[in-house]
Formats: C-alpha cells, structure tokens, sequence
C-alpha cells in the first residue's frame, strides 16, 4: 500500500512483500533526501529572509549613519578642558555629551531645539541642573554662551584617530572640520 505516515516526508511504493527488504532501503534513502532537501528549502529561506531584513534596515545603516562632531576647549588633561560630542544618527541629533576637567567627567545634555541669540542662528543645550547653553556655530568653529554672558568660549574641531601611525581610528568621527561642521548643520540646526 502506497500511503504517507505522519511525520514522513515520503511514500512507501511497497506492493510486494517478497521485496520488502528493497523497498524499505529505498524508502529509507529517499526520506533521507527528502529531509535533506527540506533543511535546504529551510536554510535559503531563512537566508533570504536575512537579506530582506538587511535590505530593509540596512546593514550599514546602524554604523556608517551613526556620526559625531565633536568640538574642543583647553588643552586635554587640565582643568580647563572641555569637550562636546554631538552625536547624530541617521542625519538627526541622537546625544549631546559634555566632558569637562582633568579627571574628565562626562555629562548628558539634552537637546532644546533651534533658536536665536543676538541675531544668530544657534540651538540650545541644558544641563541636569536646567542650566541653559546656546551653541552658535560660526565658520569653523563652536560659539558657546549662556544668556547672562558669563559663560563665553570659543571651541573648535577635535581630532580623534591615530598620530603619527599611534591610536586607533574613529569610524563614527567626523572627517574634518568642514565634515563636522556639515554634521552639526544638517542635525541640530535643520
């Protein structure tokens, strides 16, 4: 009788039982290439399923968009160093970081949105303590200041990645100073 059993992937072609030995090492080798041939359907479509997924969500979308321009004041390893790391993320701002003094801390800013601070174009950045910073840029460099004036520095591009062949590079940094300037336009001043 030619029938499949539960759990079988082939039909027994067995009609005579002096041959039973023959048909059952045949059937036995053709279960085994029908599951074979199973686990391949399998593979490929889990293969291309995978490659929609990538083509969907990109497989350098989470890296080659992830950007940062970061901008420095003071010489590193002092008490008047400070650093801001803006972080962008598919051409929108993601994270501000503050790094400050010798032991360097960092903070997380939050981002407060454009504005304008004596006729220039800026965006503001707050502290926990709801301290307030606007950044203007200006040329090639960073403009920050507070409202009451107190606050008033100048910092420019920091380069991150190897000296003289020493270090590693930063794929997520930008290029120069012009990249980074480019980068800090398009996210927080659009």
């Amino acid at each position: 009788m030619a029938y499949k059993r539960k759990d079988q992937l082939t039909v027994s072609g067995e009609w005579a039982k002096h041959l039973r030995k023959f048909f059952r090492r045949q059937f036995w080798k053709r279960e085994r290439k029908a599951g074979k041939d199973l686990i391949r359907k399998e593979r490929q479509y889990r293969l291309c399923f995978f490659v929609l997924l990538l083509s969907c969500f990109g497989s350098n979308g989470s890296l080659a968009q992830l950007k940062v321009a970061q901008y420095s004041y003071g010489k590193f390893g002092t008490d008047q160093f400070e650093k801001f790391e803006f972080w962008t993320k598919r051409s929108k701002h993601s994270e501000i970081l503050y790094t400050y003094g010798r032991s360097v801390r960092k903070i997380n800013l939050q981002y407060l949105g454009k504005s304008r601070i004596n006729g220039d174009s800026c965006f503001k950045v707050q502290f926990s303590n709801k301290y307030v910073l606007y950044v203007i840029p200006s040329g090639l460099s960073l403009k920050v200041v507070d409202s009451s004036g107190k606050y008033n520095k100048a910092f420019s591009w920091q380069y991150e990645g190897p000296i003289e062949g020493r270090g590693t590079h930063c794929d997520a940094c930008a290029d120069g100073d012009i990249d980074a300037m480019r980068i800090l336009r398009l996210a927080y001043l659009k």
